[in-house]
């Protein structure tokens, strides 16, 4: 993209960064927050929009005192299998095992509230043999949009132990529901992801539009 995608704002002349957005959405419906990024002191490369303190909790004039940790991506730019192992496995070290966790991708400039809610209320009606709740767009699974039980960790950190590098193969070993968010009639710009710049120009387009 050129620059640092969390930083784009969410609208024209917006304070509110797409880090911010994520942040917030998710510290409205969990108890903690945790953003992995590729080391401890690279958290400081959002510092256009967000403090680091040296402890490491993250502040910004959007997500202040809502408890977001950043923790150290200890194998960085190895794919989403290999952070996702490593996050599990530092947020197993520092909390009380929790029911289950959201995983929400950085650059998902539109998720709403609602979305990560149904996500969690179909995987606890669901029963303990489902392992996660995927949003599904545009027939993809999201496994970077879901609720994941917590036990579901162990797959991530298994497949990557074996040395696989994609999170599909991971992905096979759970049992997932999917949510289709346009069944639901959830707007395509609330789960679409921004990759390029031109992804980004066609979701303020979408969202703009939508909202009018």
């Amino acid at each position: 993209m050129g620059r640092d995608k969390l930083s784009l704002p969410i609208a024209e002349g917006s304070h509110v960064t797409v880090l911010d957005h994520v942040t917030d959405t998710a510290a409205q419906v969990a108890d903690r927050v945790w953003l992995l990024g590729p080391s401890s002191t690279d958290g400081r490369r959002f510092s256009r929009d967000l403090r680091v303190s040296v402890a490491g909790e993250l502040v910004s004039g959007q997500s202040a005192g809502l408890g977001i940790q950043v923790i150290a991506d200890k194998r960085p730019y190895q794919g989403p299998l290999a952070a996702l192992a490593n996050g599990w496995e530092q947020v197993l070290a520092c909390l009380s095992r929790p029911d289950w966790v959201w995983v929400l991708a950085g650059d998902l400039p539109g998720v709403q509230v609602e979305v990560l809610c149904t996500l969690a209320e179909v995987l606890q009606t669901a029963g303990p043999m489902v392992d996660g709740v995927l949003a599904l767009r545009e027939g993809r699974w999201q496994p970077l949009l879901g609720c994941y039980r917590f036990s579901a960790g162990k797959a991530f950190a298994k497949t990557h132990g074996d040395g696989e590098q994609h999170l599909s193969a991971a992905l096979e070993r759970l049992t997932l529901r999917m949510v289709d968010g346009l069944a639901l009639g959830w707007p395509d710009w609330w789960l679409r992801p921004v990759h390029t710049l031109e992804d980004y120009q066609e979701w303020l387009q979408q969202k703009d539009q939508d909202l009018r």
